[in-house]
């Protein structure tokens, strides 16, 4: 008999199994390793497909004057309702629509997007299944264009083959449909081959993308989208994960979002279901301003879009450093997050408007929502468009530890009750709300990225004198921009030969007259920040001696 073995069965004293062979061993291959997608030219040579992305306009570097206000008005506001709501059947989706927007009372031609995978039964996509014939009845009903979010959809002409579809529904019925490309992370060609071509929609709210989650992530894809509409719908789905935080999931897609919004000029309605069907990551982006949901479970996010062509950016004056990741360098922006009325403690200062802040600035309601102007001359700087208009404002926004007037953030609040919490960021960074606006340079950088691009590059001025507001009498006003200008020897920028001279308190820099003068800055920047690091380290040393002979 056999003696008798422990733990896997096998017999004391046997021998190991034989190593499997180097060309059987799986060896994970970095992702920025793996070889890229190449395609065949016309003469048979292989050339690699390279992923285009937009130029990013230049940042501002100063807030808006009086030439700027056709940049600055909204133009008529355009609603849309990102419902983040889970998958649920035809008729289901039909009456919880139907309420919603009989209680949002929204405006005619607005937009309704709804998650990924909202569509639960699946067919062809055509104004005979059950779910579109649903949503062609709300649609009639509010004047309304629904984006649905997305079906399986099947073809009995082709048995076997699926597709992840998004009919695109308005009061004329099926718009039409668009199928996603990018079936996941690996799959991208496979995609390409079978799916639709790109998803742009002539609809009464104006012409409508479509992107289905991954798509957007896909910069070619997103490019060609963008340069063909005002308006992205961006139905998603994000696996829910019990043990991941909201804000930790939301921040990387507000991040890429926000850049693309402001480069290509677009708005981005991006619907995630709540948990915890998917991890709610819906949100709605422009050029200037991000709306949230208040939590990871909100249901619906209201939003009311700009649709002047020009308002692309944010005027404000370059308050955070450039980053050195590209994404982080998207200007200056609103955060704006819906709350309800009353939650922040009665402790906090609340004013009615018109208010006049300490620092200069006017905040006054307005039909689009909240505005912000000039109090020494009315200059408009800034309009934030809500869904009412606001009549007063909450100071602090409940963080005792802001700085300034409002720190980085205060809240509105509307006649009917409805409160919204705003934040300032500049390049991902938070910031205070009156450094945007503050009437002179609130930092050195800022008032070396002025100054550099306030300089002309003409050869009839060799130069110009530009200094920081130090003293209100020795500033004058420089007519062409609106800002203070002095007339101490603090910058110096001349043209000689085929070299721009710069000289900052005996720092020099030679640059090319092509290179840009924002660019010079950032270098003139670094140049003093190295300068400050050296000054404190002698100061640490000179400290260090002075202890040691008090001692």
């Amino acid at each position: 008999m056999p003696p008798k073995c422990k733990g896997n069965g096998k017999r004391k004293g046997a021998a190991p199994p034989a190593p499997k062979p180097a060309v059987a061993r799986a060896v994970p291959v970095p992702y920025r390793l793996r070889p890229k997608a190449a395609s065949s030219g016309s003469n048979g040579s292989t050339t690699t497909i390279e992923k285009s992305k937009p130029e990013f306009p230049p940042l501002p570097i100063c807030p808006a004057t009086f030439r700027d206000t056709e940049r600055l008005e909204t133009g008529p506001l355009r609603h849309a309702l990102v419902v983040a709501e889970p998958p649920r059947p035809a008729e289901a989706w039909r009456t919880f629509l139907d309420g919603m927007l009989t209680t949002f009372d929204m405006i005619r031609n607005g937009i309704v997007v709804l998650p990924e995978g909202a569509i639960v039964e699946p067919g062809p996509c055509d104004e005979l299944h059950p779910a579109v014939k649903e949503l062609m009845i709300v649609a009639e009903a509010h004047d309304v264009v629904i984006v649905g979010g997305s079906m399986v959809e099947t073809d009995a002409k082709k048995p076997g083959q699926s597709w992840n579809t998004c009919p695109v529904v308005g009061k004329t019925g099926l718009l039409g449909s668009y199928r996603k490309r990018m079936l996941g992370s690996l799959d991208g060609m496979k995609a390409r081959e079978t799916a639709s071509n790109i998803g742009i929609f002539n609809t009464p709210a104006g012409r409508l993308g479509v992107l289905i989650c991954l798509d957007i992530e896909e910069d070619m894809l997103l490019l060609e989208t963008a340069s063909s509409c005002d308006v992205i719908a961006n139905p998603a789905h994000i696996p829910y994960v019990p043990a991941g935080l909201w804000e930790h999931a939301v921040q990387p897609v507000q991040r890429r979002l926000q850049w693309w919004a402001r480069a290509c000029g677009v708005t981005i309605l991006r619907s995630d279901p709540r948990p915890p069907a998917g991890m709610g990551t819906s949100m709605a982006i422009t050029p200037c301003e991000t709306f949230l949901g208040t939590e990871a479970r909100s249901s619906i996010i209201q939003v009311v879009m700009p649709t002047n062509q020009k308002r692309q950016q944010l005027l404000s004056w370059h308050v955070a450093r450039m980053r050195t990741e590209p994404l982080d360098n998207c200007g200056a922006s609103f955060t704006v997050v819906a709350q309800e009325a009353g939650s922040y403690g009665d402790h906090m200062g609340i004013e009615s408007l018109p208010y006049f802040t300490d620092s200069g600035l006017e905040l006054r309601s307005c039909p689009q929502g909240f505005a912000v102007h000039r109090a020494s001359n009315g200059c408009l700087l800034h309009v934030l468009p809500l869904p009412e208009p606001v009549t007063s404002i909450v100071k602090g926004g409940g963080d005792l530890a802001a700085t300034y007037l409002f720190g980085k953030n205060f809240a509105v609040r509307s006649v009917a009750g409805k409160q919204w919490r705003i934040s300032v960021r500049h390049n991902n960074v938070d910031v205070s709300f009156e450094e945007l606006f503050a009437e002179y340079p609130p930092s050195d950088e800022a008032r070396l990225f002025w100054e550099a691009a306030a300089c002309p590059r003409s050869t009839s001025r060799q130069g110009c004198l530009l200094s920081s507001p130090a003293s209100p009498a020795a500033t004058g006003l420089d007519s062409a921009h609106g800002h203070s200008v002095d007339d101490t020897e603090h910058v110096v920028r001349t043209q000689t030969g085929s070299s721009t001279h710069v000289e900052a308190h005996g720092l020099e820099l030679q640059a090319a007259i092509g290179q840009d003068s924002a660019s010079i800055a950032v270098q003139l920047c670094s140049e003093i920040q190295g300068l400050a690091h050296e000054l404190m380290a002698c100061v640490q040393q000179l400290n260090s001696v002075v202890e040691g002979q008090a001692k």
